[in-house]
């Protein structure tokens, strides 16, 4: 369920969407120019907002530091020996499958 408010203020339960009515919410947005569900116009973004290192580390922190990641598939290290290292989202993960098949991680010192 989606909470909106009434005109008092108040939560207001509403059914959840169907995909008709997701559908003929898009296309009236689309026809009003590009408004959304979540604002009356459009809106502009700052270029500051995907280039500024200092909100890249706190990102790289919050997004990627608390949650898991998925760093590679099985085939990947599909045979005992075989290794990768992970560094995308932090310091270096190494990745190896051990010649008794299962696969290991460890940081790469």
């Amino acid at each position: 369920m989606t909470t909106v408010l009434q005109s008092s203020g108040r939560p207001a339960q509403r059914k959840p969407d169907t995909m008709r009515d997701l559908e003929r919410r898009m296309v009236a947005h689309l026809a009003a120019g590009g408004t959304t569900d979540f604002t009356n116009g459009t809106m502009s973004v700052s270029v500051q907002e995907y280039t500024d290192p200092a909100r890249f580390d706190i990102e790289r922190r919050e997004l990627f530091g608390k949650l898991p990641l998925l760093a590679c598939l099985s085939r990947d290290i599909a045979r005992p020996g075989d290794m990768l290292t992970f560094d995308v989202a932090g310091p270096a993960i190494l990745i190896m499958r051990g010649q008794d098949g299962r696969a290991r991680a460890f940081l790469n010192m």
